[in-house]
């Protein structure tokens, strides 16, 4: 019988090797997949902030434009309702279960979905001045000037 020779010119990895390297990969594919989930949640976060400062802007554009216009500020008013008197009709603004409800006359609509809103109120500084707490956001508007 023949002695088994060894091919020492013959390059490639051995089986420990080979484990070794998978091992350490996986490793390094586990902390990637950690790292990338925590940048998407800090991204949903952040998506959800922009979305929520948007809603905010967009209803305290509404409010303001609807203030500008009023000539007056009924005195039924008070730091929960808004009423103004614009032209011949009268506006109304209130928070309902998380909604900014707009009341114009005998018609309710409703400025925002259920629950996006946690804070609306109101008060009044000076006759011709409102200011308007929508979240975390303050804002003082003015009633248009008497003509």
């Amino acid at each position: 019988m023949r002695p088994l020779k060894r091919n020492t010119g013959c390059a490639g990895f051995t089986l420990v090797e080979l484990l070794i390297s998978a091992a350490l990969f996986s490793l390094v594919l586990a902390q990637l997949f950690v790292f990338l989930g925590c940048s998407l949640k800090s991204w949903d976060k952040t998506c959800a902030q922009a979305e929520k400062q948007q809603l905010c802007q967009a209803v305290l554009s509404r409010l303001s434009q609807d203030i500008h216009q009023a000539s007056q500020v009924e005195p039924t008013s008070d730091a929960s309702r808004l009423l103004l008197l614009v032209k011949q009709d009268l506006i109304e603004y209130s928070l309902s279960n998380g909604k900014v409800k707009r009341k114009k006359n005998m018609t309710t609509s409703y400025l925002t979905d259920n629950e996006e809103i946690s804070n609306l109120s109101f008060s009044y500084p000076s006759q011709r001045l409102i200011t308007v707490s929508l979240q975390k956001t303050v804002a003082q508007i003015a009633l248009r000037d008497q003509p």
